[in-house]
């Protein structure tokens, strides 16, 4: 199953246009040494945070509060523009808690949560190797998922989850960082351009009885 990235309609809905808006990266991890997650034994990745959230990685204890943030922002994101039908068919196939166990032990996946004191308000996934929802070539990194609570839009949430992203791209020797963008979503397709990705293919995404269509997008980082 194919999954959009977010940010305005059906993809990279949650991505705030705030190109200019600045973070702080603390890095708990100095040495050059692979850092070792439970359930990732293999990506090495620093955290990043700014002065009120904190970005952290998702353990298997967290799969429930995973499961109903995933469904919650998924709605606010797409329940809009797509029937209640195909809203509930997608979610009960994608947001269930064996779905979710299952992809947060892929040791090819890996989820980050953003947390505004006790409050989880919005997650990452990024995907390598087989885990990636396309066939992809070597040191390839797939952003998949970044979503975020609708109160928290444009406060700069979803670009903490994306500098995350890229920080644990380069902690792995990724090339090219890659997503899917939806083809309706010109919004969404403007900022990443800005940001230096570049159209190179399509895909589809299936939600519910609805065949959409993603347009990929990659970033070369080296």
């Amino acid at each position: 199953m194919n999954n959009h990235t977010i940010l305005a309609q059906n993809t990279i809905y949650s991505i705030p246009i705030e190109i200019s808006f600045h973070i702080k990266l603390i890095h708990f991890v100095d040495s050059p040494q692979k850092v070792y997650f439970e359930n990732c034994n293999h990506l090495q990745y620093n955290m990043i945070t700014n002065s009120d959230v904190l970005i952290r990685p998702v353990e298997l204890s967290d799969v429930e509060t995973l499961m109903e943030l995933g469904s919650v922002t998924f709605k606010e994101a797409f329940g809009t523009v797509n029937t209640p039908e195909n809203m509930q068919k997608y979610l009960n196939s994608n947001f269930n808690q064996k779905v979710l166990t299952a992809e947060v032990k892929n040791p090819e996946s890996m989820f980050f949560f953003a947390q505004q004191s006790e409050q989880v308000i919005g997650y990452l996934k990024v995907n390598l190797g087989n885990a990636q929802t396309e066939s992809m070539p070597d040191n390839t990194m797939e952003i998949e998922r970044i979503y975020v609570l609708a109160k928290y839009y444009g406060k700069g949430i979803a670009k903490l989850l994306f500098e995350q992203a890229i920080s644990v791209a380069n902690q792995n020797n990724i090339t090219t960082v890659w997503l899917g963008v939806w083809e309706e979503n010109p919004r969404a397709i403007k900022f990443y351009k800005k940001n230096g990705f570049v159209e190179f293919d399509k895909h589809n995404f299936i939600l519910g009885d609805d065949v959409q269509t993603d347009i990929l997008m990659k970033l070369a980082l080296k």
